[in-house]
């Protein structure tokens, strides 16, 4: 059973995306997918996401990253959806601070900030 689907929009991020999904093979929780959904990005972005096991779409036309969320979520399986850009680290307990919030009665979303530290210099 798969719990949470990780959804990714990205555009031309190759130089992100690649230590993001490093950083979810870390998760601790492994009732989890990672789905990334590529808006006919111009750069290597398919070459990395070749390297990792992950679910993957690359959209045919640019159409921005509600467009490629909204792919995300038809392609998603898990009772959870986590949304994340292509610029951030999860950190390895990041899925299991969000199962322990999700215990909680009348639960139906939550919003997530950064810890701190940026992921790159943009």
């Amino acid at each position: 059973m798969i719990r949470y689907s990780i959804i990714i929009p990205t555009y031309s991020a190759a130089q992100t995306l690649g230590p993001l999904l490093e950083s979810l093979r870390l998760e601790t929780l492994s009732d989890c997918e990672a789905i990334v959904v590529v808006d006919a990005s111009t750069d290597d972005t398919p070459d990395v996401v070749a390297r990792f096991d992950v679910c993957y779409e690359r959209l045919p036309v640019n159409r921005g990253p509600a467009a490629a969320r909204n792919r995300g979520t038809e392609l998603a399986q898990g009772d959870w959806l986590v949304f994340t850009d292509s610029d951030i680290l999860f950190l390895p307990n990041t899925l299991e601070h969000l199962r322990r919030t999700l215990e909680f009665p009348g639960i139906d979303a939550v919003v997530g900030a950064y810890a701190g530290w940026p992921a790159n210099d943009g």
